[in-house]
């Protein structure tokens, strides 16, 4: 009966370790992921109903993983970026006049 009570008594400590550990990770994920009104009406929901709003959080209110956008590079006509090299050597002669001064 004793070893019985020491299984019980193990079991609920991990189980409820997992519990505040679970809790913890979705009231973080709240704070990083959700914005604006959201933010607020989470948060209210996992701290007041605890690992129930947790789990109701985990399934319903967590933003989908959408795939990253493939970054390409940006290309640069080439009378542009002749403009702006002519353009910051004037504008360093005009500080430099100002600093003589």
């Amino acid at each position: 009966m004793d070893e019985f009570m020491i299984l019980l008594v193990t079991i609920f400590i991990v189980v409820a370790v997992l519990a505040i550990v679970f809790w913890i990770w979705m009231f973080v994920d709240v704070i990083k992921r959700q914005e604006g009104s959201k933010l607020f009406g989470w948060l209210i929901v996992v701290l007041f109903l605890g690992i129930l709003g947790s789990i109701i959080y985990y399934f319903l209110g967590r933003p989908s993983k959408k795939p990253k956008p493939i970054r390409r590079p940006i290309q640069v006509s080439q009378p542009n970026a002749t403009k702006v090299i002519k353009e910051q050597p004037a504008r360093k002669a005009k500080k430099s006049k100002a600093k003589q001064r």
